[in-house]
């Protein structure tokens, strides 16, 4: 259909993150795919037919930084796919929010880019169209049965191009412990990785969906008559290849909780599960820590 169009397309062969050689093997297990590549003034676009919901110019991290070749009459051209650090795929949760009836209430906003933006896309798409609300809202709450969502204000399912975001009104429950006078608040129920650790007889590597780039800024309003007796000390753990910090702050109206988890590197060695694991046990103290108000 390009070459139809009038673009110089071509056939394209491809190895995806599956396999582990490039072209230097003369063998035809080097590839397991096929692609398009568009040359355009001069310009590369490599076009993976199997994407639906790919922005141009994105490529899927399963066939990122790998070997391609490109037909090209007799002869042919290696090229590699570019390949993109863990920001392509930030994903960037912003919420207000405040205490009512021992209930957390307020509104967040979730901006979704690259491999995870793809990833709601496709669920999004494969679901019967009078079940989409309560596909969505499920999403939302992760599962989580003390969560209420409700207005939830969707975007354009249909870009390729632009982030997506979704914003939501939400009540918590279960996140406000009242003891006397004081108030135990769990500001980050999501504890996102929390659960991560790997087994001590697991033998094989441990690949990731996708590189990670979350962030997190969440507001709670300090409640009328109390003060904050206490806030957990912010935590800061960084490796070359994955790192988490997450802060604590009074603005003297608000409580701001931070959050930033990187995840830089696709594959998790088997030699890197020890150090892996006491990363996931220094997260998990952290989130296991609360805010608590005194009145």
């Amino acid at each position: 259909m390009l070459k139809l169009a009038g673009f110089d397309a071509r056939l394209t062969w491809i190895g995806t993150s599956d396999l582990p050689y490039d072209y230097s093997l003369p063998s035809l297990c080097v590839d397991n795919h096929m692609i398009c590549t568009v040359i355009l003034n001069g310009k590369k676009y490599f076009l993976d037919g199997t994407e639906e919901h790919i922005a141009l110019n994105d490529y899927a991290q399963r066939i990122q930084g790998k070997q391609v070749l490109i037909e090209d009459g007799k002869n042919f051209i290696l090229e590699k796919i570019p390949e993109f650090p863990a920001q392509r795929n930030k994903e960037s949760k912003t919420t207000k929010m405040s205490i009512a009836e021992d209930k957390l209430t307020g509104t967040s906003t979730i901006e979704y880019n690259g491999e995870s933006k793809i990833m709601v896309q496709r669920i999004f798409s494969s679901i019967r169209k009078d079940n989409k609300n309560d596909a969505l809202t499920s999403w939302i709450k992760s599962g989580d049965a003390n969560v209420e969502v409700s207005n939830i204000k969707s975007p354009d399912f249909t870009d390729r191009q632009k982030p997506l975001q979704l914003a939501f009104d939400f009540k918590a429950s279960s996140q406000v412990t009242k003891a006397g006078s004081e108030l135990y608040v769990t500001m980050d129920w999501d504890k996102d990785f929390a659960n991560y650790e790997m087994s001590a007889d697991r033998k094989n590597d441990y690949e990731f969906d996708q590189k990670y780039y979350y962030t997190v800024q969440t507001e709670l309003a300090i409640p009328a008559g109390y003060k904050v007796d206490y806030l957990p000390s912010a935590f800061k753990k960084t490796t070359p290849d994955f790192s988490f910090e997450g802060s604590y702050t009074n603005n003297g109206k608000a409580i701001i909780y931070k959050k930033t988890i990187v995840i830089s590197k696709p594959i998790l060695k088997r030699s890197e599960f020890t150090v892996w694991n006491s990363f996931i046990a220094d997260i998990n103290k952290f989130y296991n820590d609360q805010v608590v108000f005194t009145k």
